[in-house]
């Protein structure tokens, strides 16, 4: 359940950064419009880090220091509970460090969002 909320996390920056830069008359990378959630995220990252003079300094750290290990620490634990690869089980201590740092991962997405669509500029 946690990695499927962070998924849609993702998702919800995908959908602004597609709006805004529709707005701003921009090229949408395909992988941004993609469904593959795993290259939506390496677009997004793509992207905001070729922004990166125009973001705040404190949310572009944040940013750099958090985002791949979130993203990655929450799809691994997703996958290996939905498709694994052993018969060993997903571990307590896997799923709570998701739930440790969901909520640190919902504050980066509402961050980038309100940048995204209040001061992404082309």
């Amino acid at each position: 359940m946690i990695g499927a909320a962070a998924e849609r996390l993702v998702l919800n920056i995908q959908a602004s950064l597609i709006n805004r830069l529709e707005l701003l008359s921009a090229k949408i990378p395909k992988d941004l419009k993609g469904w593959r959630v795993k290259k939506i995220i390496g677009t997004i990252e793509s992207i905001i880090k070729q922004r990166r003079k125009n973001i705040p300094n404190p949310l572009f750290e944040s940013f750099e220091a958090y985002w791949p290990a979130f993203t990655h620490q929450i799809r691994t634990a997703r996958n290996e509970s939905g498709h694994p690869v052993s018969i060993k089980p997903v571990t307590y201590d896997r799923v709570h460090a998701s739930l440790l740092i969901f909520p640190e991962l919902g504050v980066l997405a509402d961050s980038l969002i309100n940048w995204i669509e209040n001061e992404m500029n082309e």
